[in-house]
This record gives structure tokens, C-alpha cells and sequence, in this order.
């Protein structure tokens, strides 16, 4: 009996995480927010570089963020501007011809999927 009450407890502590992880991440029941990321290397050149994502996953993201990293060097580098298509980097400290890493995250809304489709017959619509 106390087994039974442990993992019934156990399946409802489940349910609920589950619940709050889908309700954190955006979803409404009519799109899901769905984090998207790149990342890469650039080289700024005189101080400022653009750099361009791959593909079309930023194109209708929101809430970007870029990350910047110098790598070998020091260098002031900061994200002056940023798009769906890509981002501009500037320095105007340091080595203003530093190699960094990147990252970038953003949220795009894709529409949430049933359960129930319009396409898949019904038990009573079925041949017998």
C-alpha cells in the first residue's frame, strides 16, 4: 500500500514538473516559444565586423542575444547591432583585429500541435 501511494505521488510530482516546464517555456496552447541558437567564430576587421547567421532560423526570432568571446587577445568587443539575419560587432578597445567566438540565442513562436486532427478519421468513421 505505501509503495502504491509513493509512486502514485511520484507520477503527480512528474506531472506537475512537466506542466511547469511547458508553461515556462511559453506554451499556450496556441504556439510554443522555441529557443534557437548558432554559434561560430569572426574576425573583426578595423574594429568592427558583420556577421551574418546561417540559415533562416533567426528570421522570425525575437528576444535575440549575442555572446561575444576574444579569443587570443584582448579586445573590447561589444554587439552594436542585431537582426534576424545577423549581427554587427565593434571594438573600439584592444586588438581591433581579435578573432572571437559566438553565440546567439533567440525565441521564435511556432504553432502549437494537436493531439486531435482534422485528417485522421474518427473511431465511428471507420469501415467495419
Amino acid at each position: 500500500m505505501r509503495r502504491t501511494s509513493v509512486i502514485i505521488i511520484s507520477v503527480l510530482l512528474l506531472s506537475l514538473v512537466a506542466s511547469y516546464i511547458l508553461f515556462a517555456q511559453g506554451n499556450t496552447g496556441e504556439y510554443n516559444i522555441v529557443r534557437v541558437s548558432q554559434d561560430g567564430s569572426a574576425k573583426l576587421s578595423g574594429g568592427n565586423v558583420q556577421v551574418s547567421f546561417v540559415g533562416r532560423s533567426f528570421n522570425k526570432a525575437t528576444n535575440i542575444k549575442i555572446i561575444v568571446t576574444p579569443v587570443g587577445s584582448w579586445s573590447g568587443i561589444y554587439v552594436k547591432d542585431v537582426t534576424g539575419t545577423g549581427f554587427t560587432a565593434v571594438s573600439e578597445n584592444g586588438n581591433p583585429n581579435a578573432e572571437f567566438n559566438w553565440i546567439a540565442l533567440g525565441d521564435v513562436k511556432e504553432p502549437a500541435m494537436s493531439i486531435y486532427r482534422d485528417d485522421i478519421p474518427q473511431s465511428d468513421d471507420w469501415d467495419e
